[in-house]
Order: structure tokens, then sequence, then C-alpha cells
């Protein structure tokens, strides 16, 4: 019987590392808010579709940077082990403790629901305390979002670093049909971070391997800035109105 049991042990564990040396980050599409949405959604009218299309773009360019930021800390790594961001474990637009012991029930369907873009426009509507004070107003759309990440203690700093950086962008145009010309962003703000140690014996980290170098959980709440006028010219109708919508 023990035999056997550390024959499955050394089995599982070369399932694992032979995972690890395939990529250079684990990532699911699970752990990106907005799938499951779209996989159950439901026409219902015009006007509430334009708003969720409208939103979910929004969540989308403040995910594309996300996962720039992974992409460029991983530059030329090609496993896990040699990579300083190991695991994106979520991205989303909740506070990380406002997921916790979400499940199939109906609490934990309504967190789920409640987890998608939206505009911060008065004080109350903050994910975090803001040390920025920014609401939306005229000049500027602001989203706050979270993520959830496993890196090597080495590189939290600079991920942190990469992740406010500026970033650049490919424009054709609002019709898609310019030729390309290149621009720079840079409107994220870290509002909250919080460091934890990463147990790899715990049924949440059991089947991931990350090597040897230390390794820490980073959660992190931020803040994202839109410039109004910069795409006033495809922002929906609907949307502009005198008083800001948000993504409910």
């Amino acid at each position: 019987m023990s035999g056997s049991s550390d024959t499955t042990a050394r089995i599982i564990e070369e399932i694992c590392r032979a995972r690890a040396k395939s990529s250079s980050v684990y990532a699911s599409p699970d752990i990106v808010s907005g799938y499951d949405f779209w996989k159950t959604y439901k026409y219902s009218n015009v006007d509430d579709s334009i708003k969720d299309c409208w939103f979910w773009q929004i969540g989308y360019w403040i995910i594309e940077d996300v996962f720039t930021t992974v992409e460029k800390m991983n530059a030329g790594s090609s496993c896990i082990f040699s990579s300083p961001v190991k695991r994106v474990e979520r991205v989303g637009f909740l506070a990380p403790d406002a997921l916790l012991g979400v499940g199939a029930g109906v609490g934990g369907g309504l967190r789920v629901a409640q987890d998608r873009p939206k505009y911060v426009t008065k004080p109350e509507e903050q994910t975090t305390e803001s040390f920025t004070g920014r609401i939306s107003n005229e000049s500027m759309d602001v989203v706050h979002f979270s993520m959830v990440v496993v890196l090597s203690t080495k590189a939290i700093v600079p991920f942190m670093r990469e992740l406010c950086s500026v970033k650049e962008h490919s424009f054709r145009g609002f019709t898609g049909q310019e030729p390309a010309k290149a621009f720079k962003h840079n409107q994220i703000t870290i509002l909250e971070s919080r460091v934890k140690p990463v147990v790899s014996l715990s049924v949440d980290n059991q089947y991931y391997r990350y090597g040897a170098e230390s390794v820490a959980e980073v959660e992190m709440v931020c803040e994202y800035i839109f410039n109004k006028q910069g795409y006033s010219a495809i922002k929906p109708e609907s949307i502009k109105g005198p008083v800001v919508k948000t993504g409910e």
C-alpha cells in the first residue's frame, strides 16, 4: 500500500513539474473577471447591452495592462521556475476579501455578479480607502480593480513599479482603419497591497510548483484613470449623460 502511494506521489510530482516547465506563468481565463459574464449572457434590450459592452471594454483595457505587465516581467523566461511572476490567481473589480468563501450559493453568486467594471462616482463606491481621493468628474473616469499574484519575493517591488509604469499601445483611429500610430499611457495607481506567505502544501498550492526561490502571494487594489476627452468619440451617449452612469 505504501509503495503504491509513493508511486502515485512521484507521478503527481512529475506531472506538476512538467506543467511548470511548459509555461512561463500559471493563468487561465477562469481567473479573469468577464469570461463567466459572457458565457451566460442573455440579451434583454439595446440600452443594457450597450452599457454591458462599454463597461466590459473598459475592463478588458485594464486587464490587458495587467497581463502586459506580467509579460514584461517574464520576458525571456521559458518556464515557471525562472519567471519572476509565477501565477496570476485573480484579476477583477472587487476587493480580494469580497470574494472570500464565494461558492455556488446565493451569496456567492451575488458577489460574482457584482464583480464587474464600474465608475467610482462617490467615495463610498471605492473598493478601498483611496489616498488619491479621486472620483469620476468632468475630466476623468475612475475605475478600481484588484488582483492577486504569486511572485518571487525579489520581484514584488519591480512588479509594482512595472504595473504603474508608462505603457505603449497602437492606435488605428476609432474606426480601426487608419495607419497605426504608437502612443503611450500611464493610468494605474496602487492604492493598497498586502503580502502573504505561500504555503506550498496548502490545498490552493498543492499542484503548483514555483521553483526553489522564495515566493509570496501579493494582493493589490488599484485605481485606473480614463481621460474623458481621450475616448469621448466612442463613448455611448447613454453613458456620457449629465450624471455619470455605473456598470451595475
